[in-house]
């Protein structure tokens, strides 16, 4: 959905390909599911915060919990996501994370 709407999205389904990825191409912006194959998702929230601080991430679980709002909070993540989550919040929090320009060239 995202690709359709001009944004370049790169897929990891594990946190170690995600930090292959991180490594190796500019990334802007994250969303990232609690869930990941091989390690907990906010374990890679708090990669991102410490090896990349400039990457901007939300989070996205389907079972939410104080414990996942205050660490994506403490790792500065920029929302936290309730599955399902419907195409018009998955586009703003999208363009939230690329920052105003991406909000004004990716209208929802």
């Amino acid at each position: 959905m995202l690709a359709g709407k001009g944004f370049d999205v790169k897929v990891a389904t594990s946190a170690a390909r995600a930090k292959e990825i991180l490594a190796r191409e500019p990334i802007e912006g994250v969303l990232l599911d609690v869930v990941l194959r091989g390690s907990d998702g906010l374990d890679l929230l708090r990669t991102l915060a410490a090896d990349y601080p400039r990457v901007r991430a939300s989070v996205v679980t389907g079972h939410l919990s104080a414990r996942i709002i205050a660490e994506a909070s403490s790792c500065g993540a920029l929302d936290v996501l309730v599955k399902p989550v419907q195409g018009t919040e998955l586009l703003q929090a999208a363009s939230a994370l690329l920052g105003d320009a991406a909000a004004d060239s990716n209208p929802g």
